[in-house]
């Protein structure tokens, strides 16, 4: 139930951001950036604990694109959480280089 209600939340925060980005506005709706971020993030722990790590790999992967844009740069204190999913992520794959770079850089962040 928790899943459904995160992917509701953001097929509304995705159609909020398609609207401004068809409107062509030089401004950036920074807070809608980083709440579709952390409705991502969130939705990828949840989702990678339930069994599907490689979605949830997905959407950290996205949530990590949308912490870039609305801050400038990765370095940025919500970026922590979304290396640390997409760490976790990888690992539950096995990918186990990827995940220790994932870690290391939010280590690096922090």
């Amino acid at each position: 139930a928790a899943l459904e209600t995160v992917e509701g939340v953001l097929a509304m925060q995705q159609k909020q951001k398609a609207a401004e980005d068809a409107e062509n506005t030089q401004v950036k709706d920074l807070a809608l950036l980083r709440s579709l971020a952390r409705s991502l993030t969130f939705g990828a722990e949840l989702l990678r604990g339930s069994g599907h790590p490689d979605k949830a790999l997905k959407w950290a992967k996205q949530a990590r694109g949308l912490v870039e844009e609305a801050a400038g740069r990765l370095e940025d204190p919500d970026s922590l959480e979304v290396l640390n999913v997409i760490g976790s992520a990888e690992a539950a794959l096995g990918h186990g280089k990827e995940a220790y770079r994932a870690w290391a850089e939010a280590e690096r962040v922090a």
